[in-house]
């Protein structure tokens, strides 16, 4: 069953990573910025907003079958205020707007929610301070942050010993 869900998650993933790469994609970056212009430009932005309500459904639903044939049962529980604002949690600490940044979140709170768990009983109210933490001052999430210390670690700086030697070299 393991398998199974590994493959379908690769497999969805992959379909979801190249309808973002797609026209369809950039058509929904572009809505998201500026809803005004892009309906100024032709878009038809209701419809497009329909169309990824539909496929996030799908997903959704394929994740909540999927679940349900796991566990034998499809609770009511999966639908109250608890699972979506896990879905959320997941989403903002991973860093919105990125498929891999969703990923990261999902692993960061199902671990945090582990080792949380273990040294409080209360370990919501920390991951809540975590999440404000994030909010306020990773506003792209851990995935933004591992991106942005990869840029800085592969940006080439200027050698400082080496414009003092030029500039020693000019003024004699």
């Amino acid at each position: 069953y393991y398998t199974l869900v590994a493959i379908l998650f690769v497999f969805v993933f992959f379909l979801l990573d190249r309808l973002i790469q797609s026209v369809f994609g950039r058509t929904l970056l572009a809505i998201k910025d500026n809803e005004a212009r892009a309906s100024a430009t032709g878009y038809h932005v209701d419809r497009f907003k329909l169309a990824v309500f539909v496929v996030s459904g799908a997903v959704t639903g394929l994740a909540g079958g999927l679940h349900a044939v796991m566990t034998g049962i499809a609770p009511l529980a999966n639908i109250d205020y608890h699972a979506s604002e896990m879905i959320l949690i997941m989403a903002v600490v991973g860093g919105t707007g990125n498929l891999y940044g969703s990923v990261l979140g999902a692993a960061f709170y199902i671990l945090a929610g582990h080792w949380l768990s273990a040294l409080w009983p209360r370990w919501l109210m920390l991951l809540g301070f975590l999440l404000i933490a994030v909010s306020l001052y990773m506003n792209k999430g851990i995935w933004g942050l591992i991106a942005n210390v990869y840029q800085r670690m592969t940006t080439k700086r200027p050698d400082p010993h080496s414009s003092i030697a030029t500039d020693s070299k000019e003024s004699t």
